[in-house]
């Protein structure tokens, strides 16, 4: 029996569901920036604090390559790896390799937690679940 790792955000296109059943099919999961930043808001600023605090947090993200950003920005937007590969002309191979360094840089354990740090840092727009 498997349990539910993603929630969908409405509303959404076909496209978009059909991206996360393949992300899901291939043991990816994913959450949007709105529903990252409602995580973020269900977690006590003690908590966030404990994560990683403020300081900690700019001087790992000074870390980040430029590279680093648009691929952290595009991903935490909603695009899949194919997508954001498309937009840098990139492989989508090039792309989960920059995800796994960004989450190594940040200390963190997933995408998902990466996609929060690109929430908490402006990075996106958590107004907007979906790349333009």
């Amino acid at each position: 029996m498997r349990t539910a790792t993603r929630y969908l955000a409405l509303p959404l296109n076909g496209q978009e569901l059909i991206d996360m059943l393949r992300q899901l099919e291939n043991g990816l999961t994913s959450i949007t920036p709105g529903i990252a930043q409602h995580m973020l808001e269900d977690l006590g600023a003690e908590d966030r604090q404990t994560l990683h605090p403020q300081s900690a947090q700019d001087e790992m993200s000074e870390q980040l390559t430029e590279r680093h950003k648009m691929i952290l920005k595009l991903v935490a937007g909603g695009a899949t790896y194919k997508e954001a590969a498309e937009t840098l002309g990139l492989t989508e191979r090039t792309i989960k390799y920059h995800m796994g360094r960004i989450v190594e840089i940040l200390q963190l354990k997933n995408r998902s937690q990466a996609i929060a740090f690109a929430v908490r840092a402006r990075l996106v727009d958590t107004d907007q679940d979906a790349i333009d």
